[in-house]
Formats: structure tokens, sequence, C-alpha cells
């Protein structure tokens, strides 16, 4: 039986495999969140903030470049049923 706020199996994301490399073996990085949200979720803010703070022009320069390519791409798709 699944738990509250449980959102039953799922494959494994590039993120959890990135992660679980970066863990020592046998370490299990989800029962730590799990169990210690909050404490997750302020570490993952001051990393987000501090990669933002030293690296936020690099960032918006590649969010603006996917984004640019990707409305390109729905433009020429729109415009080859005209």
């Amino acid at each position: 039986m699944s738990e509250p706020g449980d959102l039953g199996p799922r494959a494994a994301s590039f993120e959890d495999e990135w992660v679980d490399d970066l863990m020592p073996s046998g370490f299990d990085w989800v029962a730590v969140v799990r169990e210690h949200p909050m404490i997750s979720l302020s570490v993952a803010a001051l990393g987000g903030f501090l990669i933002g703070r030293w690296h936020g022009r690099e960032i918006v320069d590649a969010a603006s470049d996917l984004a640019t390519a990707q409305i390109s791409k729905s433009v020429d798709r729109l415009l080859e049923g005209v």
C-alpha cells in the first residue's frame, strides 16, 4: 500500500542517477530527503542561489537560446501548413 503523498513507482530520472553517482554507495539520499524535507529544501535553495549568483548570466543566455529555438521550431511547423 502506498503512503500519502507517494507518487508510486517511477523510472529513475537523470537527476536521480546523477545524485546516486555523487553519493557513496549504500547512501539512500531519497530516504534522507523524505525524513528531512525542510533541511533538504533549504540546502537545495541555497545551492540554486549560489549557482545563480555565480553563473546567472550563462543560465539566462542558455534559457533564452533554448526558448528562441523552440519558438522558431513551432513557427516553422505552423507556417508549413499555410
